[in-house]
């Protein structure tokens, strides 16, 4: 059976499934008036200081495991027991004869459900963060059950599904049992796809009626990129799913080059700064897609110029001098930026969204180009990169900006997303205009195909192995290289193992992928011959009408070709 959600964390995983359900206590038989009302407030008000110890450990455990920055996901729960319109209600209530989890159930559901329905998706989310901190004052006052998600996963690798997790829940996992997550509710700005990211643990969120589709203990595979989600999978999918969590390669700081020395440059996708720290340790050449957004969607609304310039910084710091693409803000579509993107759109993903929305929100562009120059000119490694282009003045537009904060020569190169198909039609004036090209394998595809990839009614239409997608590539690798314009490609087909090949024999040497799967593609391109295979599966993949014909061939192995760990037959 298949299921489709939206991918909030990267990654394939294929494991047996445990479906957590919190149970919390019954509270109708929980009597008030059997203590009175200064016991009962003496005992809330120490399980919210045994809640407040707990969580100040939790900030810190959060930043040395996760990042320092995303320890302040859980300040917010911490000023919250110190919060008059959360305390005084609860007290309101005790001293009327509700018992103290009684009283913080009334008060924390109503304050949920006021946030949750905000107009605003990324402060809706926020709602989740009160259950959060609810269940742990009941936990201390005995109305929730002690055993944590955590507690309750054994040592056999597992895939979680539920209908939501909190920070909490997600924080305390580890990486190396839990290979994945789902549920039924969540976004890309929830603090539980945040987390997951940072963790390395491939997430699908908003998969509808989850719960009552799935089987403890039964086997799934999921994919973090695309939403997909299949359970019982074939022994192909299992193979080639599970090699993705399993396979431990050493790390070769090196560049990679084929059997016949063409070097190919895996760098890598980030959204914070330890992220690129991540990918620096797992042997990436550079990073290739930088997600500023990220940082935008983290905290809520527009981040001061001071905060991204210190954030740039630290980047291309840890890159270590490794090649870092910032990418700027691209808002808009699946990603709504609280207070700027709160206006109804029909077709968002057809509307305002990466250079357009920069553009009409000069301002606010003009701040983080600035952030951006301050940074390329401390740090030579700084490229940056303007999404969802259309068409040459959009560039032109951006490139006079860059020049009226910085002068004729700013301090990176500037280069351009192909993701759309007008771009692919301009694709040689762009070239020709831009430092360098980067293709969005994603966006290109669900433009190209007219297949929005979130929509599961349309999953067997959306695939990147679509004859026209693969033309569509090789016509600007064509173009990239007759104007000497450096090429790379992100999304999720250049981190797919088996598309490696294939994009090889279509032109492409730079390929951005998720950090934790670098080694496995240096692995396969140090296996790779291009002349007697990569060009050859180019060409008849260029010659395919149809996308079984491009399917056998990027899954059958070939003479000469690859043979990745944990797939040999």
């Amino acid at each position: 059976m298949r299921l489709r959600g939206t991918g909030v964390s990267s990654g394939r995983a294929c494991a047996l499934l445990m479906v957590y359900r919190p149970v919390r206590t019954n509270l109708q038989g929980m009597d008030g008036t059997v203590e009175d009302a200064e016991t009962k407030l003496r005992r809330f008000e120490l399980a919210v200081q045994i809640s407040w110890d707990e969580i100040d450990a939790l900030i810190g455990e959060t930043g040395r495991r996760v990042g320092e920055e995303f320890g302040a996901i859980f300040e917010a729960q911490r000023l919250m027991l110190e919060d008059p319109e959360w305390l005084d209600p609860i007290r309101k209530h005790i001293e009327g004869g509700a018992s103290p989890p009684q009283a913080v159930v009334v008060v924390s559901d109503d304050i949920a459900q006021e946030i949750a329905a905000l107009p605003d998706p990324y402060l809706a989310e926020r709602a989740g963060d009160v259950r959060d901190l609810a269940t742990r004052v009941l936990r201390h006052l005995g109305a929730a059950s002690p055993r944590t998600l955590a507690s309750l996963v054994g040592s056999g690798e597992v895939i979680v599904a539920a209908h939501d997790l909190t920070p909490s829940d997600t924080v305390s996992l580890n990486p190396s049992v839990v290979r994945g997550l789902i549920t039924e509710t969540g976004g890309q700005t929830s603090h539980v796809a945040i987390l997951a990211r940072q963790m390395g643990i491939p997430a699908v969120v908003r998969v509808p009626d989850l719960l009552k589709q799935l089987q403890e203990g039964s086997l799934i595979a999921i994919d973090g990129e695309t939403g997909d989600c299949e359970t019982d999978p074939d022994a192909e999918t299992v193979r080639e799913y599970a090699s993705a969590a399993t396979v431990h390669l050493p790390v070769r700081p090196e560049k990679a080059r084929t059997r016949d020395g063409v070097e190919v440059s895996i760098v890598a996708n980030a959204g914070s700064v330890t992220e690129v720290k991540r990918a620096v340790a797992f042997g990436a050449d550079g990073i290739g897609l930088y997600r500023t957004e990220l940082l935008f969607l983290q905290q809520g609304g527009a981040a001061s110029e001071e905060v991204q310039t210190q954030t740039y910084c630290d980047a291309a710091q840890a890159a270590e001098g490794r090649p870092i693409i910032f990418r700027t803000l691209d808002i808009g579509g699946d990603k709504a930026l609280p207070g700027l993107t709160a206006f109804h759109e029909d077709n968002p993903f057809l509307g305002v969204r990466g250079v357009r929305f920069c553009l009409q929100h000069p301002d606010m562009f003009r701040a983080q180009l600035r952030a951006l120059l301050t940074c390329g000119a401390r740090y030579p490694n700084v490229r940056v990169m303007i999404p969802m282009v259309c068409e040459l003045e959009e560039l032109d537009q951006v490139r006079e900006m860059v020049e009226d904060l910085k002068g004729p020569s700013p301090p990176f190169s500037l280069g351009v997303m192909i993701e759309i198909p007008s771009a692919i039609q301009l694709v040689p004036e762009i070239a020709a205009s831009a430092d360098f090209l980067s293709v969005g394998s994603n966006d290109l595809t669900q433009y190209l195909l007219a297949a929005d990839r979130t929509n599961a009614a349309l999953g067997d239409l959306y695939t990147e192995l679509h004859p026209a997608v693969i033309r569509a590539l090789h016509t600007i690798a064509i173009a990239a290289g007759s104007e000497s314009t450096p090429l790379s490609i992100c999304g999720e087909m250049a981190g797919r193992p088996e598309c490696l090949q294939l994009l090889l024999g279509l032109g492409y040497r730079v390929l951005s992928v998720s950090p934790t799967n670098v080694p496995l593609m240096k692995h396969i391109v140090w296996q790779t011959s291009l002349e007697d295979t990569a060009l050859e599966v180019a060409r008849k993949a260029l010659a395919a009408r149809r996308v079984a014909e491009v399917k056998d061939l990027v899954e059958r192995p070939h003479p000469g070709g690859i043979a990745r760990p944990g797939l040999e037959s």
